[in-house]
């Protein structure tokens, strides 16, 4: 969290230190994992290496980091993709396209209510109407993220809303508030003793007393900030140091002083590449040899800051056409990504539903065998397998409900789960009783003799077992029916009946399974 803040709440943009092993690793890893969540935890920490340097490359990172997070109702992924895409963004200096996505974040994270996300993406937000000058809503912003940083004792952010106020303020000229705010941040830095803090903080400082024509105290404080920015590696805001040193110097007349230091910002922004502030250095280099009647110089200058203000320009339509030509790999990318996520839910809603319609059959299946000459543990199992597949299947189908209620919290999720399972298993315990008797009775009246029918009735009724007398057995039932009844009554298949040639006694009826003492087996555990 503290790395995603440097990144998109730092007044500077610091340099990214990643070593090129660690992205090759990320890579590597990348190549292999088939988890979707992981692959998109990857992929965002792939972007946020990349956004420095290469922001289209870390925008299209993002993009498919955001795609798997939405497959997979995976918010937490949602939400750092967007704030990535909304820092690519930025670096490619589209800033409308960098609030629209930070706003799209803020949703979800209103959402998800994590008081320090809340934090950093309005402080995002509020910067990116800054650079656009925006200043109404860059106050509006950076005060909401103050807020919620106050009401929930964010300390470690608290130095960094300080400082954005003190620079949003001071980009308005509101030099007093701008004061304030900064040296309360110099003061929360030197507290902690951060170095890259206190460098930016003594920055901002001696742009604030320059404007409020206070040259020498400003020069003080450039100068005890440039050991920091040195420090940090931050030459953007050295340049920026230097040239500020240099129009201090001027503004006392120490012409000469001022001339070394405005060289000294010219070196490193044009040497770095910060075109923004080379133009700002050598306009004032322009102006600074004409006091000093070198109009060769000064000229030459002049020229250079022409050169520049082009290469600015050509610089700022690039970057337009490289954002446009991102957008449309990005709308692309989303296009695929959906066709991808119908197939996919098509292909859920096809098993679904052969999965409802296998579960009736399942039922008619149970129903049928219940009618044949087979084991009575057989019809019971089938009874007990088709009740398990349709709870299995209820569970199956309100997964997606509960997953979206919890918003992928583990533990609402088995809370949620727990308390359904404490209400269908007692209904599904009874149930399966119930079913399986009957399962078991149409089964026995069909195949065992009408007094242990009777007796399974009861059970039924009763909910008691009652098991058959050993006494009651069936060859004194079929030896009195055979010595009572005349030879032609008993007549069935497989009974002698020719009564002149025949001397033994006939074979009995065939009643099937004749093991009438066994009972189907109890309810499940």
């Amino acid at each position: 969290m503290r790395a995603l803040l440097l990144a998109t709440s730092f007044l500077i943009c610091t340099p990214s230190f990643a070593q090129k092993g660690y992205i090759d690793s990320l890579k590597n890893i990348l190549k292999t994992e088939k988890k979707d969540t992981s692959r998109a935890k990857i992929l965002y920490k792939l972007s946020y290496e990349y956004v420095l340097t290469k922001p289209d490359t870390a925008l299209l990172l993002a993009q498919e980091a955001y795609d798997i997070s939405v497959r997979k109702n995976f918010l937490t992924g949602e939400a750092w993709s967007l704030a990535q895409m909304g820092n690519a963004f930025r670096e490619l200096g589209n800033n409308a396209q960098a609030i629209w996505y930070y706003l799209e974040q803020l949703k979800i994270e209103e959402k998800r209510k994590i008081p320090e996300n809340l934090a950093t993406v309005n402080m995002a937000i509020s910067l990116a109407y800054n650079r656009e000058k925006d200043t109404a809503n860059a106050i509006r912003y950076i005060h909401l993220a103050d807020s919620i940083v106050d009401a929930n004792n964010i300390q470690y952010l608290k130095i960094y809303t300080l400082l954005n106020k003190g620079d949003i303020y001071e980009k308005a000229n509101r030099l007093q508030d701008a004061m304030q705010y900064t040296r309360q941040a110099y003061n929360l830095a030197a507290t902690e003793n951060d170095t890259i803090i206190l460098g930016a903080a003594l920055n901002n400082l001696g742009n604030i007393l320059l404007k409020q024509d206070q040259p020498l105290e400003a020069i003080k404080n450039y100068g005890q900030g440039i050991a920091f920015l040195k420090y940090a590696n931050d030459n953007k805001s050295l340049s920026e140091a230097y040239l500020g040193i240099a129009k201090a110097f001027y503004n006392e007349t120490e012409l000469d002083s001022a001339l070394l230091f405005a060289k000294k910002s010219y070196s490193i922004s044009a040497g770095d590449g910060f075109l923004k502030n080379a133009v700002q250095t050598t306009n004032f280099l322009s102006v600074l040899y004409g006091k000093l009647d070198n109009i060769d110089s000064a000229f030459s200058y002049l020229q250079k800051t022409f050169v520049l203000k082009d290469s600015v320009e050509s610089m700022e339509k690039i970057k337009k056409i490289e954002s446009l030509t991102i957008e449309e790999k990005l709308r692309q990318m989303h296009l695929t990504a959906l066709l991808e996520a119908e197939k996919e839910e098509r292909r859920q809603k096809l098993e679904l539903l052969a999965i409802g319609i296998t579960i009736p059959m399942f039922f008619l299946f149970s129903f049928y065998i219940s009618r044949r000459k087979i084991k009575k543990k057989l019809v019971t199992f089938f009874g007990i397998f088709s009740l398990l597949f349709l709870f299995e299947y209820l569970t199956l189908f309100i997964h997606p409900f509960v997953q979206k209620i919890s918003h992928h919290s583990p533990v609402i999720e088995i809370i949620i789960f727990v308390a359904i399972a404490a209400l269908m298993i007692p209904a599904h315990h009874r149930i399966e009783h119930w079913f399986t008797k009957r399962l078991v009775l149409i089964h026995e009246r069909r195949f065992i003799q009408p007094p242990v029918v009777e007796a399974i009735e009861r059970e039924n009724l009763s909910g008691q077992e009652i098991i058959p007398s050993e006494k009651t057995e069936e060859p004194e039932v079929k030896v009195i029916i055979a010595n009572t009844a005349p030879q032609e009554y008993i007549h069935e298949p497989g009974t002698i009946t020719d009564a002149d040639d025949s001397t033994e006694e006939p074979i009995p009826p065939q009643t099937g399974d004749t093991n009438t003492g066994e009972k189907p087996p109890d309810e499940l555990a």
